[in-house]
């Protein structure tokens, strides 16, 4: 792709991206920052070769606006950069159109209904958060709303305007989180219309994506990622794959169809019902889905698939990496192969120079662009037993 050049009017001082009001040339700064995951992966192996976007603009299919107080001062939009000041943010090129569109019509209702915005500082208030995910394969769009109690005064007259100003909304989520603490959902949501999820297509399969699941916000780049992990695992009829850190088990179901079986592990059970709700609607029988650490459901011996240990373990952890104690059970399961997605580059070391001291061996590596103009980056990496 030619490197066309991107600006954005909230300057730098937003925390979702690094792009400014100066253009900026997607290729020239991808390519620093592919530069510097390659010279860290050559102490390893010969990396392949780098996998940019298509086309970054609007690859972002999760919108997050934040509601807070500046002193006596109302205020929605975006986290400041290393911080939770937020900003004022009119614009996103980096986000979905769909996805911003929604979020912009919800933040001028909330604002026309009067609702309090929630004051961080003394825990006062109501709306919090509001996050909207949309789908580019189903064309369905998910709003959830998040409040600092269950009481939300003129509900039926606020959902009756979403649904007359945004009629392409798939589901209305109420998520109540009453907690002093930085974690956006609580446990507790009401559904206020639609099924409370939507779902998305994603290498000829169909996921359910719930508002406290994970799914990857950039849906072209992680088939790329997904396709190379199994192109990686060479996954034959006699194999079992424990597919950990599985969230809503798209790699494993991605991946049943090569294979015996899957076994994925995951601790948050929004994934778990999700993944196994993915796995029906799929027509996936040879896949299970278990509620808990990886490593300790691995250094156990309770991880099998109808009596078959593993072949082959893929991993995709969050970014702190995979612990010691999960990487030294995967190795003493003896799989012929590890898989390991990364999305952050020093953690992803870390834990590789673990793995060559316990018998395993970089053979494959490469970087995917997934979170276009930030510093971030999703790395694939074949380790085969030595």
């Amino acid at each position: 792709m030619t490197d066309r050049l991107f600006s954005c009017r909230n300057g730098a001082k937003c925390g979702g991206c690094v792009l400014s009001g100066e253009p900026a040339g997607y290729r020239a700064f991808t390519g620093r920052k592919a530069a510097r995951l390659n010279g860290m992966l050559s102490a390893f192996c010969e990396p392949d070769p780098f996998c940019y976007m298509d086309d970054p603009a609007g690859y972002r299919s999760k919108v997050h606006i934040v509601f807070g107080m500046d002193g006596r001062k109302r205020v929605s939009g975006m986290y400041a950069r290393n911080s939770h000041r937020v900003i004022p943010a009119a614009e996103c090129v980096i986000s979905d159109g769909a996805a911003w569109h929604a979020a912009s019509v919800i933040r001028k209702l909330v604002d026309g209904f009067g609702l309090q915005y929630y004051d961080e500082d003394r825990g006062t208030g109501l709306i919090r958060h509001l996050l909207v995910r949309s789908s580019a394969t189903t064309g369905q769009v998910m709003a959830v709303l998040v409040t600092a109690g269950p009481v939300f005064p003129g509900r039926r007259n606020f959902v009756h305007e979403v649904r007359k100003q945004l009629p392409q909304l798939t589901t209305f989520v109420q998520n109540i989180n009453s907690g002093r603490t930085t974690l956006i959902l609580g446990e507790r949501q009401n559904v206020l219309f639609g099924p409370g999820y939507i779902e998305d297509r994603l290498l000829g399969k169909t996921f359910r994506i719930s508002p406290g699941s994970f799914y990857q916000v950039n849906h072209d780049v992680a088939g790329k990622i997904y396709l190379r992990a199994l192109e990686l695992a060479k996954l034959g009829p006699d194999d079992v794959l424990l597919d950990a850190y599985c969230g809503t088990g798209t790699i494993g179901i991605c991946a049943a169809d090569s294979c015996f079986g899957v076994i994925g592990t995951e601790l948050n059970p929004d994934a778990v019902r999700d993944a196994a709700a993915n796995a029906k609607i799929n027509n996936v029988s040879n896949i299970i889905f278990v509620r808990g650490d990886a490593g300790e459901l691995l250094s156990g011996g309770g991880l099998s698939f109808r009596g078959r240990r593993p072949d082959v373990i893929l991993l995709d952890p969050p970014r702190s990496g995979s612990t010691p104690e999960f990487l030294r059970s995967a190795a003493q399961a003896s799989p012929r192969a590890i898989i390991y997605v990364s999305c952050c580059p020093e953690t992803l070391i870390r834990d590789m120079s673990y793995l060559e001291k316990l018998g395993y061996r970089a053979e494959r590596a490469g970087g995917f662009d997934m979170f276009g103009f930030t510093e971030h980056v999703e790395t694939v990496v074949l380790l085969s037993r030595k």
